[in-house]
């Protein structure tokens, strides 16, 4: 049998309740699978951490490991397969691109420039409300900076 992978376990991401400035990152279909993240940004550092070891910690007990309850999502970051919370930014790149019209490259490029949007790793992810100021002002390829 093959190593399970993170991106095939969906996890979520909630606010904690013992510390209001920490989230907890909890996988479901692992029981006891969680960390918590003292920002956003370490959210998806933490969801990797939390999963290598619970997956090492079975593997070496040789516990079974369920399989995932649900299907994971494509082309959604394996960090972001979460239920958000109100107050965290949801949207990828590719989502606000399919709104806007343009491609996810273009939304890359506006938001570097304008310095919007929350990164995590090597994912640029949006609030609602960064729609419109993420819509390009003039066509073609956004300058240089």
């Amino acid at each position: 049998m093959s190593t399970p992978t993170m991106n095939n376990y969906p996890f979520v991401v909630t606010p904690d309740p013992d510390s209001p400035d920490e989230w907890l990152v909890i996988f479901p279909d692992l029981k006891g699978c969680m960390g918590s993240a003292e920002s956003l940004q370490e959210i998806g550092e933490v969801a990797r951490e939390v999963f290598d070891l619970w997956m090492h910690m079975a593997m070496e007990h040789g516990d079974p490991i369920p399989a995932p309850a649900r299907p994971p999502s494509r082309g959604v970051p394996d960090w972001a397969q979460a239920a958000f919370p109100v107050g965290v930014p949801n949207l990828t790149a590719n989502d606000v691109a399919r709104i806007l019209g343009i491609s996810a490259r273009r939304v890359r490029a506006i938001a570097q420039s304008r310095g919007i949007g929350e990164r995590f790793n090597r994912t640029v992810m949006f609030f609602q409300e960064d729609i419109d100021r993420l819509r390009p002002n003039n066509p073609g390829r956004p300058a240089n900076p």
